[in-house]
């Protein structure tokens, strides 16, 4: 059977239909995922926008409570009971106590008993905890929890260390202190405080009207049905949770002991990172994940305490109250089968027609004769007819390259027998050679022996004379220990030579190398300073505020003013003192830097000022006299100049000018020593 009878005819077509399907499918499928993805995002974000909304309403709620507290507060403080009591000239008068009980005039405990009736009235018409009249001593006037009046035995004396006492006589008139949450010692329950000074006519404040209400009418505040809201405060305490049930029964007065930590929602390090990014910014929107799950946060800092509430909804929520994404998934489902049914029938037919040609010029070919093939006409109009002719061309060359072949192959027979000629003569040849390589080999062995015997005899001679030379060496090295141990100057003059060595090594170490020059803040150099030394507790430093700047070595002007430094302080010992540095632009020359230093030490002698900063120069019993002569070395080579002045018993100025700007080219190229 012919080779072209072989392929089967509904191969192609079935290859159309396969790729093409499987275009399609992809097609549908990619255009549905990104339709999908899409209205998936349009929810979220509209739903965001609501959380946001519900956000901003919880907020108003929570500034209208602390609004609306105040202006009760205020309205019940305009009351002229509260100026009147406290214009009476017994209560001006101060406090009267007996046996430890604030005693009154009939005329105060009457006005007393009308504010107590106007404080009752107060409490009962809003949810206030408890009342209280506290003068500027911390007396309490009167006192009403839970409407209850208190009598006037139990009058406190000792309000003045409540947390919101000093504050609230700072206030101006009708300015209500709002205070930190705490734990109520009559209640025993944590309240919000507000208090409002009572002013009378004269701008006196004789005393604070305050009242607390309990905090669980803020934490029920912001209860809400979906998602979590909760209050942040500065120290990362959830002071208000909708999620969270507050222990009323086992009340802490610490908040970190009663207020659960913001970690209690997520320990997660992204949770932490979008925490930090609350406290930072006034309001915002941001994500994190919680047990697998995406949850969207929306948040709001407010005005009070800087509290930061937060709103958060995992998104298995935020999708769970709409019907629109399971619509559309069934819509895209059923729009997409029926796409991907539609165009495989397109495709099964256009691939029919594609493959119908094709087959013909498949079955046209596998009836060929080989030997004598025949053009083939295919009754087709696009690219199966330019197959058709391109076949018949390559058959019609075939033809021709068939003749051109055996003309060839003809050829090859003829010098197919001329090279078995040559090849018998290459072998005679071939075994000429082999012969010659068998004598070269033994030629190469016999030379290899002898080159392996030379070796042998040199590297012996070479290690008799090695042994020989070391044998001379020790000879010499013992005749010169003999010499040395015989003459006791050798050992003498031995040690000298050491010390003058370990005499250049200090030498050495002391050299200042080249500088490396450049802008540098005066200031900043000796801040970093002063962070490293150790200054006792009885010397005190005064650093001007003024800062230069100078183009100089900063580590060599470093050296200056550690030097500097430790001298003044050294030279206070353990008396009290004091050690001034003044930096300033020079006066007298635009292009220079001042630097002073100034203690208030022992002082230093005429005699040992002149020599102050010769090297090697001490009044210190474990000095060097490196360190000023190391200064003035610094200094000189930037070009500037170090001035000393002193007064016994009085102290010392050292005095640095360094130019701003200095020609490198003309600095003294100096040492400490010069060796």
């Amino acid at each position: 059977m012919n080779n072209y009878q072989q392929i089967p005819s509904v191969k192609i077509r079935t290859q159309l239909v396969l790729i093409s399907s499987i275009l399609v499918i992809l097609s549908v499928g990619l255009t549905s995922h990104f339709t999908f993805q899409y209205t998936e995002e349009a929810i979220t974000k509209s739903a965001m926008h609501k959380m946001t909304a519900v956000l901003q309403e919880k907020k108003n709620q929570i500034e209208t409570l602390h609004s609306r507290a105040t202006e009760d507060l205020i309205y019940t403080l305009k009351n002229p009971l509260f100026e009147e009591y406290f214009e009476l000239p017994e209560t001006k008068a101060g406090v009267v106590y007996k046996d430890g009980v604030l005693q009154v005039t009939n005329r105060q405990r009457e006005l007393k008993e009308k504010l107590e009736y106007a404080i009752y009235n107060f409490q009962e018409k809003f949810q206030v905890d408890e009342t209280c009249l506290i003068d500027t001593s911390g007396q309490e006037h009167a006192r009403l929890v839970l409407t209850k009046t208190a009598p006037i035995g139990d009058l406190s004396s000792e309000e003045s260390s409540a947390p919101f006492f000093k504050p609230s006589f700072q206030m101006e008139k009708y300015q209500v202190h709002v205070q930190y949450p705490y734990v109520s010692p009559d209640t025993n329950r944590w309240v919000f405080a507000y208090a409002s000074p009572v002013v009378l006519g004269g701008g006196q404040k004789p005393a604070i009207f305050h009242f607390e209400m309990p905090m669980s009418i803020f934490q029920d505040l912001i209860k809400i049905q979906n998602g979590r809201m909760y209050v942040i405060d500065p120290k990362g305490l959830l002071v208000a949770d909708s999620d969270y049930q507050f222990n009323t029964d086992n009340i802490s007065l610490v908040p970190e002991n009663y207020f659960p930590p913001v970690t209690a929602i997520s320990d997660s390090d992204e949770f932490k990172n979008l925490v930090d990014e609350v406290r930072i910014k006034e309001n915002g929107a941001g994500s994190y994940h919680k047990n697998g799950e995406l949850h969207h946060v929306v948040y709001e800092k407010l005005p009070t305490f800087d509290w930061i509430l937060v709103y958060e909804m995992p998104h298995s929520l935020v999708l769970s109250d709409t019907q629109t994404l399971d619509n559309l998934k069934t819509i895209i489902m059923v729009v997409g089968i029926t796409i991907i049914l539609a165009a495989i029938v397109a495709i099964f037919f256009i691939s029919e027609k594609l493959s119908s040609p094709i087959r013909r010029l498949i079955k046209a070919c596998s009836e060929q004769n080989i030997h004598n093939p025949r053009p083939i006409d295919i009754h087709a109009k696009d690219e199966i007819k330019d197959i058709s002719n391109a076949i018949n061309s390559m058959v019609a060359k075939i033809s021709d390259n068939n003749k051109s072949l055996e003309m060839k192959n003809q050829e090859i027979l003829t010098q197919n027998v001329e090279l078995k000629s040559e090849k018998a003569k290459t072998e005679e040849l071939n075994i000429k050679l082999q012969d010659n390589m068998v004598k070269l080999e033994e030629t190469q062995y016999e030379l290899e022996q002898q080159r392996d015997q030379l070796r042998d005899e040199v590297r012996q001679k070479t290690e008799e004379l090695l042994k020989a030379e070391r044998l001379s060496a020790i000879g010499q090295l013992a005749a010169r220990i003999a010499h040395d141990l015989r003459n006791p100057l050798t050992v003498i003059q031995n040690t000298s030579r050491l010390l003058q060595h370990q005499l250049e090594d200090v030498l050495d170490c002391v050299r200042i190398p080249q500088l490396k020059k450049k802008d540098c803040s005066l200031s900043m150099i000796l801040q970093d300073i002063m962070g490293r030394i150790e200054v006792p507790s009885n010397i005190t430093i005064n650093i001007s505020h003024n800062d230069s700047v100078a183009f100089c070595d900063p580590e060599k002007i470093e050296i200056v003013f550690v030097n500097l430094l430790v001298n003044a302080i050294q030279a206070i010992e353990n008396n009290e003192g004091t050690i001034d540095v003044e930096m300033f632009d020079d006066a007298m020359d635009n292009n220079s830097v001042v630097i002073k230093v100034t203690d208030s030490g022992l002082g230093i002698t005429p005699d040992d000022l002149q020599k102050i900063f010769e090297p090697l120069f001490t009044t210190k019993q474990t000095g060097t006299g490196l360190g000023l002569s190391s200064c003035k070395n610094i200094v000189d080579q930037h070009g500037g100049t170090i001035t000393v002045s002193s007064i016994v018993g009085k102290g010392t100025t050292f005095t640095v000018r360094i130019p701003k700007r200095f020609n490198q080219q003309e600095a003294p190229k100096k040492f400490l020593f010069n060796p």
